[in-house]
């Protein structure tokens, strides 16, 4: 009973202060024992899908406020996700990718690509874009895989 699924991504969820961040640490521990170098991929993953939860929530919070919206385009908020660059011509060369794929992104794409960034659950989409929650899976599934062959991180959609 209990323990971790070697090989999955396992995620802890809670409300704050019960010792998430301890228990994240306690098993990252763990694991640069078992495989070092499997760590430090882990650990970006477990970075990128923190920021995005983050940020969804921050958005939210604007939507149910009312507050007006941030001007940032979709590309630029894949990018912001997604870009493993410190180099900025790479940087500059993945965002024109990032824009290319979603230039090609037709507008139900765009409008689910934009709820979920904003924190909408999927039945929530599927109701603003007047198909079923199983159909929205799908279409989220294909995007998926079209913008993780992009590059593109998904771990928020």
């Amino acid at each position: 009973v209990g323990g971790w699924v070697e090989g999955r991504l396992n995620e802890i969820w809670g409300v704050d202060a019960i010792g998430k961040t301890t228990l994240a640490i306690q098993a990252l521990r763990e694991a640069q024992k078992k495989h070092p170098d499997k760590l430090v991929a882990l650990t970006l993953t477990m970075l990128r899908r923190k920021a995005a939860r983050h940020w969804r929530r921050l958005q939210r919070q604007q939507r149910l406020s009312g507050a007006p919206n941030d001007t940032d385009t979709l590309a630029d908020v894949l990018t912001s996700l997604s870009s493993p660059e410190a180099d900025p011509a790479r940087d500059a060369e993945f965002r024109d990718q990032v824009r290319h794929v979603c230039k090609h992104l037709d507008d139900a794409e765009r409008k689910i690509l934009d709820l979920r960034s904003k924190d909408y659950t999927t039945a929530e989409v599927a109701e603003q874009i007047g198909i079923t929650p199983v159909a929205l899976r799908v279409r989220m599934t294909r995007l998926r895989q079209r913008l993780a062959a992009a590059g593109v991180v998904t771990d928020w959609l």
